[in-house]
């Protein structure tokens, strides 16, 4: 799974203190600068509730799969963090 791979390699590049649940609007996050690991299906579903305060960048991988209506409208609701998308597909 791809979110293993993430976690995998972000704790071997010593981020791994880092990871936290989703913050969510209400709740604080339980470090500064976390680090949450979400699939597009979950954040389209549950962008409203996502606390907008507590990330400063969003990395979106495999950018070309965020073009869908409900992920890519999820990703514009959101404007102050950086948005960085990746993809190896021309």
């Amino acid at each position: 799974m791809l979110v293993d791979q993430f976690t995998r390699d972000l704790t071997t590049e010593g981020y791994g203190d880092r990871f936290t649940d989703a913050v969510l609007k209400g709740t604080r996050a339980p470090r500064e600068n976390p680090i949450t690991i979400q699939t597009y299906a979950w954040f389209a579903r549950h962008v409203d509730k996502v606390d907008r305060d507590a990330y400063q960048l969003v990395i979106a991988d495999e950018a070309h799969t965020a073009l869908g209506e409900k992920t890519s409208r999820a990703i514009r609701s959101f404007p102050e963090p950086i948005y960085i998308g990746m993809t190896a597909t021309e």
